[in-house]
């Protein structure tokens, strides 16, 4: 078996967006729960599991290479011999190379039962190693840096609907709503940084994810 790569590689991390913001709401907010509702909630985290479960297989394919582990199509055997060669670089001074049996050993180390020697054991394993490196960070979405994602889009549906109740007009304009966000706290610090029409636009797009929900992991940069 070759050596890892020797050079690191600028890794993009998985991105995780679990949870949309809080639960519960502050005193003059409006939850986030109360606009998706708890089914869609669910839906979406459900969703948004498969998806990093899929990311991370992606990732883990790739250190079959890195390390120069042949796929044989046994994934016991595949995933056993990718996390030994991983240890081996951890941990040089264990004696993994003469008894592979060994690696069972750092399983309560990373959270695992030990004797738990599974398919799944060994890919937890190969994550949390991989983790440990830098080789596979989570990054959770950052819905303050990318106004348009869906995080943000559920968090501006709850802070229009608490601005409306607070200064209400009969058919409230989503140029009315985007000026209450933009001047009155405690929205302006969420959205006071942009534009009456950008935030016009953004509550239209709410509207449109909320009518018609995606995945909460689809996240556009913006």
């Amino acid at each position: 078996m070759t050596k890892p790569l020797a050079t690191k590689k600028r890794v993009e991390p998985v991105k995780v967006a679990f949870t949309p913001c809080d639960l519960v709401a502050k005193e003059g907010e409006v939850p986030v729960l109360e606009i998706l509702g708890f089914d869609g909630l669910e839906r979406h985290q459900a969703h948004e599991v498969d998806r990093i479960a899929a990311d991370t297989d992606e990732r883990i394919e790739t250190f079959f290479q890195d390390y120069g582990v042949a796929r044989t199509g046994d994934d016991l055997t595949d995933f056993r011999s990718l996390a030994l060669q991983m240890a081996l670089k951890l941990f040089p001074h264990f004696r993994f190379r003469d008894d592979p049996c060994l690696l069972e050993f750092l399983f309560p180390l990373y959270g695992l039962f030990f004797g738990n020697g599974g398919v799944y054991a060994y890919k937890f394993l190969i994550v949390r190693m991989a983790d440990t490196q830098g080789l596979l960070p989570m990054e959770k979405q950052s819905y303050d840096r990318k106004p348009g994602n869906p995080l943000a889009q559920l968090q501006l549906l709850a802070d229009a609907k608490a601005a409306n109740l607070k200064w209400p007009r009969r058919r409230p304009s989503d140029r009315y709503t985007a000026k209450l966000l933009i001047e009155n706290e405690p929205f302006k610090a969420r959205w006071g940084g942009l534009s009456q029409k950008r935030l016009q636009h953004l509550l239209s797009d709410a509207r449109e994810f909320c009518d018609h929900p995606k995945d909460l992991s689809e996240c556009p940069e913006n």
